[in-house]
């Protein structure tokens, strides 16, 4: 990682946060918090409250941390600058930030309240800003490497390759997080609710994957039939 564009400093603010948070919150829960919640965003399974409450903030600073060890290891993010570095600091870090808006937005009030039933508009348009609308922004910018981006499919040399690929599927996840920012606040919870978003969030992940698969198949067949071109007839 380039120096200067440490990512792992914002999920450790972020952590301290939560901790603060959770400190302060602590006795005005119940000492069984709800760890998941039917369709209708009613309570099934219950865990003990420092569960409930701490889990969070771990993975906050866990998964990014694991992230940034991985990008460490990744040759071809060494020197990077500018709007390349920037994106990938944001994208190793946006696990930590999702899981604070989350918790502070969805899983707190939930745990505060009497009911404790869940928030499925306010959990599925974090979902769309930051897990697909933020996440595809910030792809469009990262140049080359082994570590962070959409699988590519032809050697990272390619750039051109990877950089139109990583560009479409930036566009594709933010117009899918639009879509299911406005399903999450239009749509009647329930059943349906839960699949159709699921399959918005889930999809989005797996149309970009078969995006660059195309391209990079594309771009292959292409420059192999351009090298046969150029190859000398062999007389028979």
């Amino acid at each position: 990682m380039a120096a200067g564009n440490n990512p792992v400093t914002l999920p450790f603010l972020l952590t301290v946060t939560s901790i603060v948070v959770a400190s302060y919150s602590w006795s005005s829960t119940d000492e069984s918090l709800p760890l998941w919640w039917s369709a209708y965003g009613h309570p099934l399974v219950y865990g003990p409250r420092w569960l409930g409450l701490l889990a969070f903030p771990f993975l906050q600073l866990v998964i990014p941390y694991i992230l940034y060890q991985v990008a460490c290891h990744d040759e071809r993010l060494d020197g990077q600058s500018g709007e390349s570095a920037n994106a990938v600091a944001n994208i190793i870090g946006l696990p930590s930030v999702l899981l604070f808006a989350q918790y502070v937005t969805v899983y707190l009030p939930v745990a505060l309240s009497t009911s404790h039933d869940f928030l499925p508009r306010i959990f599925t348009a974090n979902l769309a800003i930051w897990a697909l609308f933020w996440l595809g922004y910030n792809l469009q910018y990262v140049e080359p490497n082994s570590s962070i981006g959409v699988p590519i499919f032809v050697p990272l040399s390619q750039s051109e390759i990877w950089m139109r690929t990583h560009q479409r599927s930036g566009l594709m996840l933010m117009a899918f997080g639009i879509l299911l920012f406005i399903f999450a606040l239009a749509c009647p919870i329930g059943v349906a609710y839960f699949v159709v978003a699921l399959v918005i969030w889930l999809g989005a992940y797996v149309l970009s994957i078969l995006d660059s698969y195309m391209i990079c198949t594309i771009e292959n067949t292409a420059i192999v039939r351009a090298e046969t071109l150029r190859q000398p007839l062999v007389q028979a």
